[in-house]
């Protein structure tokens, strides 16, 4: 049984004491608290910090555990276990990619592994690259979140992703055969809203984005070649 399919009895076992829900959403839960001290901790009702850094949190995180940040985070995300990553709103938790760290990289990485985020702003970031004759040319960060691998399941609601791509590139792609259901966020400033390539119909029919919001986007949604429309 997949992660997100047992998202439910999750939630029975662990919400009881450290459950809460974002913006009257989904439920999520929290066993891996992240923040910086004792003060943010209380400000959200926890009585701890676990880790101050949010990939440490996730690379140390168990099978299933919901890592919960509870303040702004600057650098790109890996993630290749199944687990929850939840802010604390999209109005008061950011994480700002870092694309000085890797100009290939978008903001958040999941492979191989079912993941459930919300409750985030998720921007991207840029750098200049110095070009013979001093020369700068300008790079932004290349995409939002990146959803692939067969065993890839992604449930992403109640997010703001904004100002990660340039031309061609997308706020949310799904590859290589991953699931993922797409609700209820902000899509704006990206030249995709949700992209989602390789495997043919499958991949469409492996891929729902519902109820979200797109702004500044030059094609919402888009399977296959996208470069030929949208979908």
């Amino acid at each position: 049984m997949r992660f997100s399919q047992i998202l439910k009895l999750v939630v029975l076992l662990l919400v009881l004491a450290t459950g809460f829900s974002i913006s009257g959403g989904p439920q999520v839960w929290c066993t891996v608290v992240v923040c910086s001290s004792y003060d943010v901790a209380q400000k959200y009702g926890f009585s701890r910090c676990d880790y101050s850094d949010v990939q440490e949190a996730i690379n140390k995180a168990k099978e299933g555990d919901g890592v919960c940040v509870l303040e702004n985070y600057v650098g790109n995300l890996r993630i290749s276990k199944d687990l929850g990553l939840f802010g604390m709103g999209y109005n008061n938790t950011a994480i700002q990619g870092n694309v000085s760290a890797d100009l290939y990289a978008p903001v958040i990485t999941i492979y191989n592994a079912a993941v459930d985020i919300a409750g985030f702003e998720i921007r991207g970031s840029f750098t200049y690259i110095e070009k013979e004759g001093g020369y700068k040319e300008y790079w932004p960060q290349l995409g939002g979140i990146a959803i692939s691998g067969e065993d890839a399941e992604a449930y992403i609601f109640e997010n703001r992703i904004r100002g990660v791509s340039y031309f061609r590139k997308s706020a949310i792609r799904v590859v290589e055969g991953a699931k993922a259901t797409i609700k209820s966020n902000i899509i704006e400033n990206a030249y995709y809203g949700v992209e989602a390539l390789g495997g043919g119909l499958a991949q469409l029919d492996n891929t729902r984005a519902e109820r979200n919001i797109f702004k500044n986007i030059r094609k919402q949604i888009c399977f296959g070649n996208c470069i030929w429309g949208d979908f």
